[in-house]
């Protein structure tokens, strides 16, 4: 399930430039507001396999300004924000959650900026009417850097171009995996993959737990066309877990064209 939700400045201006992990901790904490536990459960465990089934966009600004490593916004800023939850128990939580508290916090070691939720909306979809097994076709756009790699030989991650011969492969071996963790007695032979428009398709680096121990860099693409054939439930659990790697990290969420 998609949500839209619009977001207003409320206090504080700066927003960390990787703001992806300080917002992926804002999400747990809405869900954490209904269920504490079922929160520290998909943050620490997931629901196998480590994959959380959800994503989000990058944050969209009307009117910005980049300073050294922040983002700064004005006052009553609108910011619109696009959420994916695959699992029921999830988004119900996450909306009990915004209606608990009606806030969303952007914090890092140095700064902290709190914004209003003025509205949340759930986002029809085309297929939405299809029946579960029922085959589909959609071509998807990304609405967030979606991160394609192979692990090397020290356990790290090379991250692919969609240009790259092997990356429609990966991530197709990416969706099977979701699929054999949420679906475990699915049969996986009618999911295809394609890429296009990937000429200029652009690159964004990417650091969680920046200025951290833990600091981790990762890289996705955006700016190209994906897309997806498989049965719908199959297809939803892509779209709406996110495509590729580090999804709960705000990676791999797309709108369908």
């Amino acid at each position: 399930m998609k949500f839209k939700l619009i977001l207003r400045q409320r206090q504080g201006n700066r927003i960390p430039f990787h703001y992806q992990h300080p917002l992926s901790a804002a999400i747990y904490k809405l869900i954490q507001l209904a269920d504490a536990d079922y929160a520290k459960e998909i943050h620490d465990k997931g629901h196998g396999k480590g994959f959380k089934f959800f994503t989000f966009s990058d944050l969209n600004f009307k009117d910005f300004k980049w300073q050294d490593d922040f983002i700064i916004i004005h006052e009553k800023e609108i910011v619109v924000l696009y959420i994916d939850l695959h699992v029921p128990q999830t988004y119900r939580s996450f909306m009990k959650g915004i209606f608990a508290n009606k806030t969303l916090t952007i914090a890092d070691t140095e700064r902290k900026t709190n914004f209003t939720i003025i509205s949340v909306e759930v986002m029809d979809s085309p297929i939405q009417h299809k029946k579960d097994n029922e085959v589909v076709l959609i071509t998807t756009s990304p609405t967030s850097p979606i991160c394609v790699g192979r692990k090397n030989e020290r356990g790290n991650y090379d991250y692919l171009s969609p240009q790259d011969e092997n990356y429609t492969q990966f991530l197709l071996n990416n969706w099977r995996e979701k699929v054999k963790t949420f679906y475990p007695n699915e049969a996986d032979e009618l999911m295809e993959i394609s890429v296009k428009n990937t000429k200029n398709s652009k690159s964004k680096l990417i650091i969680l737990k920046a200025h951290t121990p833990q600091e981790t860099k990762i890289k996705g693409y955006k700016n190209f066309e994906i897309t997806i054939m498989g049965k719908k439930k199959l297809v939803e659990l892509l779209i709406h877990g996110g495509l590729g790697l580090h999804n709960a990290q705000g990676m791999g969420s797309v709108r369908i064209l």
